[in-house]
C-alpha cells in the first residue's frame, strides 16, 4: 500500500511537467528535419567512402581529401544544431520533433536515390572534369534535393 501511495504521488507531481510541455517551433522542426538529413547524408557518406573513395584514395588524394572535408562540416553543423536542440527537448513535445527527424532522413535518402539514378542516366563520372557540373544540373532536378538544401550550414539557427 505504501508503494502504491508514493507511486501515485510521484506520478500527482510530475502530471504538471508533461502538461507544460509546448510546441516545437519552426527552428526547432527545421532542426530536427535537419538532424535527420545530416545523419543519413554522413551514413551516405560512409557508404559512398567504402565503394568509391577508399579503392581510388591513392591515384585521386583529392577524393580522400574532399570526403574528409565534408564529414568534418557536417559533424559541425550536427554538433551546433545538437547544441541549440537538446537543452530545449524537456520543455518541447516530441511527437512533431520525431516526425520531421524522420522526413528528413527520407528525404536524404530520396535525393541520393535521384542523384545516382540521374548521375548514371547522364554518366557522370567521379574523376572527371565535368563531374561538380553533372551532378549539379542533377541536382537541380530533385524536389528531395531542394528540401534538403535547407540544411547545408546552420544559418536557420539563432545566433
Amino acid at each position: 500500500m505504501l508503494r502504491l501511495v508514493v507511486a501515485l504521488s510521484l506520478l500527482v507531481q510530475c502530471l504538471p511537467t508533461f502538461a507544460q510541455r509546448v510546441l516545437p517551433n519552426q527552428v526547432d522542426l527545421t532542426a530536427a528535419y535537419c538532424q535527420g538529413v545530416i545523419t543519413a547524408k554522413m551514413d551516405g557518406l560512409n557508404r559512398l567512402w567504402i565503394d568509391l573513395v577508399q579503392p581510388l584514395q591513392h591515384s585521386h588524394p583529392q577524393l580522400a581529401q574532399g570526403h574528409t572535408e565534408s564529414v568534418q562540416e557536417l559533424q559541425r553543423d550536427l554538433r551546433r544544431i545538437d547544441l541549440y536542440l537538446v537543452p530545449r527537448l524537456s520543455s518541447l513535445r516530441l511527437e512533431g520533433l520525431m516526425t520531421a527527424k524522420v522526413s528528413g532522413k527520407e528525404d536524404e535518402q530520396l535525393s541520393l536515390d535521384e542523384l545516382r539514378q540521374c548521375a548514371t542516366s547522364q554518366q557522370c563520372r567521379p574523376v572527371s572534369d565535368g563531374y561538380s557540373a553533372c551532378i549539379a544540373a542533377c541536382s537541380k532536378q530533385s524536389a528531395a534535393v531542394r528540401r534538403t538544401e535547407r540544411c547545408t550550414g546552420t544559418a536557420f539557427l539563432p545566433q
